[in-house]
């Protein structure tokens, strides 16, 4: 619940979930309902240690709400289980499933999340499917109506993520923008400055620069500029805005910092990760939640670090406890242990990150740097580097206006990216460079060797630059390791009219709108760590 995306890991109301980079599949915690996933229920059934589901090898990301979880596989497919008493499972009735079942045939979904007692998926092409209980009209289509299996919501196809929230539901398109609806009455969680409920998506302000989104009965958001921004129910200071004010009625900047890149809330309390690799949290100390060893009474206003370690990859929190995985692949977890969602074996709370196992970790090398993506609109053309010092110099205006995009994603991998540039010298017919003037990357060896070897100095080509960030090239299949996702590219069919422009992207949609515009859908080419 409350992650946007989905990651390898998750924390509902009392259990805890996590992929492992084999792509197996583990779950613990309570199992009245059937939530975890094993093949049984009831209420002495509770599973105390992680337990593997099924056979399968290709599960790739998790998400859990109050009493019933989601998984996506590597072929697209989503799977369901658990408590199922206003559809939320999807697959069309409303009976406990005891163990994963399909939701519907479509192999197209991208990502998931889960409200409390309501479902979330995104597909490839940018639509947005809800299911399940529609009380406080947290699906969006405006009925009130449950539905057992999945409604699309609205006719938008720009969707880059939403986010479940206990009552209230936040989206995110792809132009950057932020949606809400749902329950808004008492907190004002929906964040327009009211406390009327919405029943369909409506814009949240004004700003188009939002990139992460999460939500419980509060919500938090991150900018393109890295700043962090809460909002909602207060009264235990998980807004973090450094008050224990009962409602924020709108997005309210979380401290001065700029370098957030990872949010996830609980039901009072809140997480984050910075660019860094550190975890941050605040709110409500109950079960030690914050994982920060204060006492369980202590109330947090604003981030305070768990600690100095700066190798936390994915994270989620669920209502109590939160769940993490580090760069080495040893999963902790900590915060309310009362349903055995600690997964130690035991009932017993834990104020400080407890190590349960090895999950398992990505080849990685370099990874959690982020590539960012700059736009040059006199000559239409986009620049994208890894370098944060190359970064901060094009931002400052040190290159030219240059402005930068919501494009951006993390890398790591087992590979250096070749990184190209256009021909840098003076063409003595036209006074300009040969060009193009943009840049091209490539982690294909042959690709590299061939541009390298078709270089001309008299002539537009391509001239090596340099070996640039670390990424992982995709499988036969095209696809990519658990833990991993794919980078598309997009092309402007420029050469050699024109300046060739190359654009790279995790999200689908925003290629699958280059090629509407006449670029060239040149489809996966490599992988990079999960956000």
């Amino acid at each position: 619940m409350a992650q946007a995306y989905g990651t390898r890991v998750a924390g509902g109301s009392n259990g805890t979930r996590a992929v492992k980079v084999d792509g197996t599949l583990w779950s613990w915690g309570d199992n009245t309902y059937g939530e975890v996933g094993n093949g049984s229920h009831g209420t002495s059934l509770s599973v105390r240690t992680p337990t593997q589901i099924g056979a399968a090898t290709d599960w790739r990301a998790v998400s859990s709400g109050e009493n019933h979880t989601l998984a996506l596989k590597s072929d697209g497919s989503i799977w369901a289980w658990g408590r199922n008493l206003s559809g939320e499972v999807g697959v069309g009735n409303k009976t406990i499933q005891n163990s994963p079942v399909r939701v519907g045939t479509a192999n197209d979904w991208r990502s998931i999340s889960t409200g409390r007692n309501s479902s979330y998926a995104i597909k490839d092409d940018g639509t947005l499917w809800a299911w399940g209980s529609d009380f406080y009209n947290t699906l969006g289509n405006g009925t009130g109506v449950d539905a057992t299996e999945p409604v699309k919501v609205g006719t938008a196809n720009n969707w880059r993520a939403v986010a479940g929230g206990l009552e209230h539901t936040i989206g995110l398109r792809t132009d950057g923008t932020l949606w809400a609806w749902g329950r808004n009455t008492f907190y004002g969680a929906l964040g327009d400055g009211t406390n009327t409920s919405k029943s369909t998506p409506i814009r949240v302000g004004t700003d188009s620069d939002w990139i992460a989104i999460a939500a419980q009965e509060h919500s938090l958001a991150i900018k393109r500029d890295g700043s962090l921004w809460g909002w909602g129910r207060n009264d235990s200071g998980q807004a973090g805005v450094g008050t224990t004010a009962t409602a924020v009625l709108s997005p309210t900047r979380i401290g001065t910092d700029s370098n957030w890149v990872g949010i996830s809330a609980g039901i009072r309390h809140s997480i984050a990760r910075k660019a860094d690799g550190t975890l941050w949290t605040w709110g409500w100390n109950t079960y030690g939640a914050l994982g920060t060893g204060v006492p369980l009474s202590t109330i947090v206003t604003t981030p305070t670090p768990m600690g100095a370690d700066p190798t936390w990859q994915p994270f989620a929190a669920g209502w109590y406890q939160n769940v993490a995985i580090q760069a080495d692949g040893e999963l902790y977890v900590w915060g309310d242990g009362s349903a055995d969602q600690i997964g130690d074996g035991t009932h017993t709370n834990q104020s400080l990150p407890l190590l349960i196992g090895n999950w398992g970790a990505p080849q990685l090398i370099g990874s959690f740097k982020y590539a960012r993506e700059f736009y040059l609109a006199e000559r239409d053309i986009f620049f994208r580097t890894a370098d944060n010092a190359e970064a901060t110099a094009v931002a400052s205006g040190a290159a030219g206006p240059w402005v930068e995009t919501l494009m951006r994603f993390p890398v790591g991998g087992t590979e250096q990216i070749c990184r190209f540039y256009g021909n840098t010298n003076t063409n003595p017919d036209t006074g300009a460079i040969y060009g193009p003037a943009s840049h091209f990357y490539t982690i294909d060896a042959a690709e590299c060797n061939a541009l390298k070897a078709q270089y001309s100095a008299t002539a537009k080509s391509w001239k090596f630059e340099s070996y640039d960030y670390y990424a992982t090239p995709l499988s036969a299949d095209k696809t990519c390791p658990v833990g991993m996702q794919v980078v598309y590219r997009a092309y402007n069919q420029g050469f050699p009219v024109k300046d060739s422009n190359h654009r790279y992207d995790t999200v689908r949609t925003n290629v699958i709108a280059l090629a509407a515009q006449g670029w060239r859908d040149e489809g996966p080419v490599f992988c990079v760590p999960e956000q």
